[in-house]
């Protein structure tokens, strides 16, 4: 079954990147403890067949057990099972309720469900480190960093998480930072920084003239 295939692998890259993630947190919020878990359809369903979703789980103690099967076997049977039993559902919803594309990832801040009692900055930290986790997983997959690309990501972080991210990324990979000014940014990484403000000289006036090209042509 390509389905069980398709979750063996996920649940490994899960696991790996699992790791990175819960260890970078930390260096990124101090004093806050971050763990996650992979949810698979299957643990979505009460035993009346009625589905929940990760926003109903209040805190760690809400999730069933932590342990993924680990071979495409047992995954094919847990599907066949859950498939049977949900069969009815699925025909009057005209859809298939278990499987890869019905999997969840849920976070948990302090033993909380991060979508629903973390903050944006809180939030904002755990995409941040999940990002991290995949520039991690990359260079010890390729053994070779990738780019990382953040966007307009310092305007929604408070002062000390910037700095646990600039002490981060500065022995991490080339990084690119966009931002709307600059005043977020701390003095230390603009020096250490290729700053490039746009519209770049010249841009501006070219976007002009060819907007009053435009308005010709359109007249004409």
């Amino acid at each position: 079954m390509n389905g069980a295939r398709l979750m063996l692998n996920r649940i490994k890259l899960f696991n790996r990147l699992k790791q990175h993630i819960e260890e970078i947190h930390p260096r990124l919020a101090d004093g806050e403890d971050l763990s996650v878990r992979y949810l698979p359809s299957w643990q979505l369903f009460d035993d009346d067949g009625h589905q929940g979703g990760s926003r109903e789980i209040g805190d760690a103690g809400d999730v069933g057990p932590a342990e993924l099967p680990d071979t495409t076997d047992e995954i094919e049977e847990i599907l066949k099972e859950e498939t049977a039993r949900l069969h009815n559902a699925e025909v009057q919803r005209a859809q298939t309720l278990v499987g890869p594309h019905k999997d969840e990832l849920i976070f948990f801040l302090n033993n909380k469900n991060a979508r629903l009692y973390a903050s944006q900055g809180q939030q904002r930290t755990i995409v941040l480190a999940w990002k991290l986790a995949e520039v991690e997983l990359v260079r010890e997959i390729l053994d070779r960093a990738p780019i990382l690309l953040l966007d307009d990501v310092m305007s929604e972080l408070d002062t000390a998480r910037r700095g646990m991210l600039v002490q981060f990324i500065r022995q991490s990979t080339q990084t690119f930072i966009t931002a709307t000014d600059t005043d977020c940014i701390s003095t230390e990484l603009l020096e250490r920084s290729q700053v490039i403000r746009l519209p770049l000289p010249g841009c501006q006036a070219a976007q002009e003239e060819s907007a009053v090209d435009a308005e010709t042509k359109a007249a004409g």
